[in-house]
């Protein structure tokens, strides 16, 4: 437990020194905000990994060729644990905004990181204003990236649950492509060992893109659906690998 506090504590400084290290860099000596970032996000993750002794093993990147580059990219995934936004971070290597819930913004300079990878604080339990906060997403992503988390928190069992309605709807609005990938392990060696951090592996899995420009509105519900699926037996597939001896 100490281990496990001596290292939160260590990554909440490390996201407070890489703020004014921003405002430093790109306030006042005017430096690239977008190559800022992104380095900011690299550094953040071999911080996170070196921390909780986590070794991230990555397939499917080949599938990240085929996305144009000039087309906004919607990454959709499963989530299990506090890992996963470092882990898929990592795996894609690119800038990343993410849909988070406004408590966050409590903790000191996350909720400025988020607003600054271009993701968007929301009230989980105000839908209207959730709502106002995906079209806001929509309307200033540009082409940037964002994750959501279609589940709508973090799962506590070893599996996927149900996506929930209109997961899609931000997708759609910026007509994007959509990412589907799949990361396993961060909460076995983590939450599922009473949040005492311990050496382990943690499995992304990038899968084929979609453009939604391709799906018909009355097929807005079976493409969701479709994706629910292949993030599960992705999951499936690979927590049984992880539940293997070693």
């Amino acid at each position: 437990m100490i281990k496990t506090l001596f290292n939160g504590s260590a990554i909440l400084r490390f996201i407070i020194w890489a703020g004014i290290r921003y405002f430093f860099a790109c306030t006042i000596r005017k430096k690239d905000e977008a190559a800022f970032i992104h380095q900011a996000e690299r550094d953040f993750t071999e911080f996170v990994f070196r921390k909780s002794e986590t070794r991230l093993i990555v397939s499917g990147k080949e599938w990240l060729t085929q996305i144009p580059a000039d087309r906004a990219l919607v990454v959709v995934s499963n989530h299990e644990s506090y890992l996963d936004i470092p882990c898929i971070m990592a795996a894609l290597d690119s800038p990343l905004g993410f849909i988070a819930k406004k408590e966050l913004a409590r903790i000191p300079f996350l909720g400025f990181w988020i607003l600054r990878l271009g993701g968007q604080l929301i009230d989980r339990e105000n839908l209207r204003q959730s709502h106002a906060a995906f079209k806001r997403g929509a309307a200033t992503a540009g082409n940037r990236t964002l994750l959501i988390f279609p589940e709508g928190t973090r799962n506590r069992n070893s599996t996927v649950a149900p996506f929930k309605a209109g997961s899609f709807r931000l997708a759609f609005e910026r007509q994007a492509i959509v990412l589907p990938l799949c990361v396993c392990g961060g909460r076995r060696k983590f939450e599922g060992n009473g949040f005492l951090s311990k050496p382990g592996d943690v499995f992304v899995t990038i899968l084929p893109s979609v453009d939604t420009k391709t799906i018909a509105p009355d097929a807005k519900r079976a493409f969701a659906e479709s994706v629910y699926v292949d993030v599960l037996k992705t999951y499936e597939s690979l927590d049984a690998r992880l539940k293997q001896p070693a």
